[in-house]
């Protein structure tokens, strides 16, 4: 537990251990927020090792940990469907003879452009490379720092294997699904607040005229509230004391397409919430609650919008 061994709990005589886990069942006064399911490589050794995965979908990610060769010269890590196993959609390639590592697809028979980004994995180091999936990029990263953002150049529906070649080897592997996005989706943050500098991560698809996120204080105050007209091309932010809303807020552009994903942080500042949709600074807004490194309690996302993935980091 939090990387220190905790115990361990012995299989009953009459149980499988391969075959009798079947489900899994959380209850109690926890947020949830992430579930893996981890692969193990019976036998750490050369490669090539392949990875079976479920299909992925916006919001799943998974994780490979390993150990690169002293002499190593380049590792491939390649993402495809077993439905369709000459289609390479992503393939990460860190290049040690070229102090880089490439991102290609290789699509109908042939490679694409490549992109490249640093060279971050080391000879004779352990790493964690973990893909997240967006609805419109491949974000990667590696040793828990981001690496690259690989925009698709194909529709990920169905990816379900990686597979790694080269110089390295493979410890095992890791997989979170999408969480359930129902709503109104209601969710309190780690530590019981949202602290100063931390980010609430919404990804989503306008799917009607009308979805808001909200920060609720205590008896029926709302601390920050966001609401995206789509017919109007309205972005409102306000908030709300004492049975009362305060000035409205309107300026800015509007970033938001029904039918298009988006993802969009609000960064909880010194002195006020920084909002930026898909990279774009799009505007902040002024605290108007006193203490707002501990008085950010929970969030409400509600409305016409698809919720791909929301999450605090």
């Amino acid at each position: 537990m939090n990387s220190i061994p905790f115990g361990e709990f012995k299989h009953h005589p009459n149980i499988n251990p391969d075959k009798d886990y079947n489900n899994l069942s959380i209850d109690g006064d926890v947020d949830v927020i992430k579930l893996e399911k981890a692969q193990a490589v019976e036998a750490p050794g050369s490669t090539p090792v392949l990875f079976k995965l479920r299909p992925l979908k916006a919001g799943d990610s998974f994780s490979i940990e390993g150990r690169i060769n002293e002499d190593a010269n380049k590792v491939d890590f390649n993402l495809y469907s077993s439905a369709n196993p000459k289609q390479n959609v992503l393939h990460v390639n860190p290049r040690f003879y070229q102090n880089t590592t490439v991102m290609n697809s290789y699509l109908d028979g042939h490679w694409g452009e490549e992109e490249l980004a640093p060279l971050v994995f080391r000879r004779g180091e352990s790493f964690t490379l973990e893909v997240n999936v967006y609805a419109t990029y491949f974000e990667i990263s590696c040793n828990g720092k981001k690496l690259y953002k690989y925009k698709h150049r194909t529709p990920y529906d169905g990816l379900d294997r990686i597979v790694i070649y080269g110089d390295c080897t493979v410890l095992g592997s890791s997989s979170s699904e999408r969480r359930d996005t129902t709503l109104p989706l209601e969710m309190g943050f780690p530590g019981g607040s949202l602290k100063t500098n931390q980010s609430i991560i919404l990804q989503g698809i306008p799917r009607g005229d009308r979805w808001t996120l909200e920060l609720p204080g205590n008896d029926g105050d709302i601390l920050f509230h966001f609401k995206a007209l789509l017919r109007a091309k309205t972005v409102i932010r306000n908030a709300l004391f004492d049975g009362s809303w305060g000035r409205e807020e309107k300026e800015g552009p509007f970033p938001f397409k029904m039918g298009e994903p988006f993802s969009i942080v609000f960064q909880n500042t010194p002195y006020s919430i920084r909002i930026t949709v898909d990279d774009e600074l799009f505007g902040t807004f002024a605290h108007r609650t006193e203490d707002p490194k501990v008085d950010y309690k929970r969030m409400k996302v509600d409305g016409d919008i698809e919720v791909i993935d929301v999450y605090v980091r």
